[in-house]
């Protein structure tokens, strides 16, 4: 299925509330972290947020919250949530398409991770070319 991404400049309360509740469903102890920083983010012009919405659900299936250091040319993958619902079914393939496309387009040349936490998560970023930056951490690096 080919999703629509969508790039926020504003984060409604209900779309905060959705990212809160998929975070939730794997990782219980950043999820209210995420509301509470995601909001406060928006603040900062560095800072992204990227959401996927459709399939039989109204509302977010998915989303990326990331944030861009100019001086390193360097875009950071701060959070990437796919609803348990919907995952394999290339969400989390499309938000990370999505935000390269959108640090290219800034002039940015690398993309990073900085932990990695699940033997899932790691496997589904080495499939879509990202590199350990040491063979035992959970740093990531991809040359945009």
């Amino acid at each position: 299925m080919p999703w629509v991404v969508n790039k926020l400049s504003v984060a409604p309360m209900g779309v905060l509330e959705d990212c809160c509740y998929i975070a939730a469903q794997s990782r219980y102890d950043v999820a209210e972290n995420i509301f509470s920083e995601l909001g406060s983010d928006f603040a900062l012009e560095s800072h992204l947020l990227f959401t996927v919405s459709g399939g039989s659900k109204s509302g977010v299936v998915g989303f990326l919250g990331g944030h861009i250091v100019k001086q390193e040319s360097c875009g950071y993958i701060d959070w990437l949530f796919v609803d348990k619902k919907w995952q394999r079914q290339g969400v989390g393939r499309a938000l990370i398409c999505a935000y390269e496309q959108y640090l290219k387009s800034n002039g940015i040349k690398n993309e990073k991770l900085m932990s990695v936490s699940t033997t899932n998560a790691i496997n589904f970023y080495i499939s879509g070319g990202f590199k350990r930056v040491l063979a035992d951490s959970n740093l990531m690096q991809k040359v945009l």
